[in-house]
């Protein structure tokens, strides 16, 4: 049998004496894994915080009214607040100093906005008024640094939320928000603290700058010791 032949069957055999030695010795790592937690699927959902108000309507016995159908009947006072509304009582306001309604509606076209100037907005151009308060925060929204956007970064191919689809106009502070738990990932026994991580075995910097410290400690010594001399 040529020796060729020997070493071709030798190869085999020493692979599968190998893979009987880890079969048998094999045991299963104890690798600590983070508990489930119960999440709520709508969290994860790509979708707006809330459903902005884009057009002047409001829900009456069942029916959507326009502001102005009731609010032609009647005159409201120019000052009054809105803590002391008879109607819409479910609005409950916390934003501008002195809750006034006629801070951003019009009191004489109920189905419009009002500029400081007195420039009158639709409802679906609520993102200026809110710029005439709010301006590094609106710079910061078309530029895509603040808010939401769905399905992509890029302009033509995302979809990008308003102010109100996130904020409610009369109380746009955010309320407490509970943190998500974090991935489940696989961690080969326990990790090294963030100190131990920075230790100079581990950090190349870190090593350098100990180095450098100690040679100019050794400097100031050599320096010491030669004034002596003197």
């Amino acid at each position: 049998m040529k020796a060729t032949e020997v070493v071709g069957w030798l190869i085999p055999v020493v692979f599968l004496g190998l893979a009987a030695a880890l079969l048998s010795g094999r045991q299963t790592p104890d690798i600590p894994v983070a508990p489930l937690r119960d999440v709520d699927r709508s969290l994860f959902e790509a979708r707006p915080w809330r459903e902005a108000k884009t057009r002047p309507v409001y829900a009456v016995a069942g029916l959507e009214m326009h502001c102005s159908s009731c609010h032609r009947l009647f005159d409201s006072r120019e000052f009054v607040s809105a803590s002391r509304l008879a109607q819409h009582t479910e609005i409950v306001h916390d934003h501008i100093p002195g809750n006034r309604c006629f801070d951003c509606h019009d009191n004489e076209s109920r189905d419009r906005l009002r500029l400081i100037t007195g420039e009158l907005l639709e409802f679906s151009e609520s993102e200026r008024l809110c710029a005439q308060c709010h301006g590094p925060l609106y710079r910061d929204w078309q530029r895509g640094t603040h808010g939401k956007r769905f399905g992509s970064w890029m302009e033509a191919n995302g979809e990008r939320l308003s102010c109100l689809q996130c904020h409610d106009p009369h109380s746009p502070a955010f309320g407490q928000m509970s943190l998500l738990p974090g991935p489940r990932t696989l961690r080969m026994g326990e990790q090294p603290s963030e100190s131990r991580r920075t230790e100079g075995a581990h950090s190349p910097l870190l090593r350098g700058a100990e180095r450098a410290a100690e040679a100019e400690g050794e400097g100031a010594q050599d320096d010491h010791a030669n004034r002596k001399e003197d």
